[in-house]
């Protein structure tokens, strides 16, 4: 094993405004020195192949340009397999601005022995968490043996992720059947059930996630051509959706059977 190594996947399908944002920041803002990207096309027709092609990064490791949009799940379990001899492996999506520094505190936080799955950045908006009372989520807060804090979850979003690549051989790739046809929220629900549960870090860092409405980004002012209309939710709708269903997720009793066994 690379003993060090993050390895991180960056898919990419049309919207190449967004990526022209969110790469070159991924590259630059992750806050670890022994790191790596996979840069993976899904068939884009709006210039992103070209504009992969013409990169030239030391950190990334390789292009793969897909002849038709393959599913999150196959993407992920190829570069999954390709990828065991990192330490570390994660994702982030191309609508997505990591915070500064994610990669590297991410890594912090699973260099404990500790039970853990995926750490991620919170990529939920700031203001709907700050609307959720802290104490109703305090019982899944942790520190941990070096002093890193985190927020202890059943699941979390895929957008911005790392995690132990060794979860790989003990519990295999993603599945293609279950509730949620596999995917990665059952994959996850499958770690936790194994006491490796997701965690946010803590305090939060904030994601920017792009495809939000309130962030006011559209493809138009990143640059794009041909403008996507990216929700047909607006923005007030899109916050009260949000803030219905984050209580209860940050606040997650279910976990309490085995958070004793992850630190005070």
């Amino acid at each position: 094993m690379n003993k060090g190594k993050a390895s991180i996947l960056y898919i990419t399908h049309n919207r190449l405004g967004f990526s022209r944002l969110t790469l070159p920041h991924l590259l630059e803002s992750a806050g670890y020195g022994d790191f790596s990207v996979t840069l993976v096309d899904n068939a884009s027709t709006d210039g992103t192949r070209e504009w992969l092609t013409s990169l030239t990064h030391p950190r990334i490791a390789n292009i793969t340009l897909n002849d038709e949009n393959l599913s999150l799940r196959d993407v992920t379990n190829r570069f999954w397999r390709e990828n065991m001899d990192s330490e570390f492996i994660g994702k982030v999506d191309n609508d997505t601005l990591i915070p500064t520094g994610f990669v590297g505190q991410a890594v912090r936080a699973l260099r404990n022995p500790v039970k853990l799955g995926p750490v991620g950045g919170m990529h939920f908006h700031p203001e709907d968490v700050a609307a959720v009372e802290a104490s109703s989520y305090a019982h899944n807060l942790r520190r941990l043996p070096n002093g890193r804090r985190i927020l202890v979850q059943q699941h979390l979003g895929g957008c911005c992720y790392i995690m132990r690549s060794g979860l790989l051989s003990q519990h295999g790739l993603m599945g293609d059947v279950g509730y949620l046809k596999g995917g990665w929220t059952e994959y996850q629900w499958k770690l936790t059930r194994a006491e490796y549960p997701a965690s946010y870090l803590y305090p939060f860092m904030f994601a920017k996630h792009l495809d939000d409405p309130r962030f006011g980004l559209s493809a138009s002012t990143c640059g794009e051509t041909h403008p996507e209309k990216l929700t047909e939710v607006g923005p007030e709708d899109f916050a009260t959706i949000e803030r219905r269903s984050l209580g209860k997720l940050l606040g997650n009793a279910s976990l309490k059977k085995f958070l004793a066994k992850h630190g005070g």
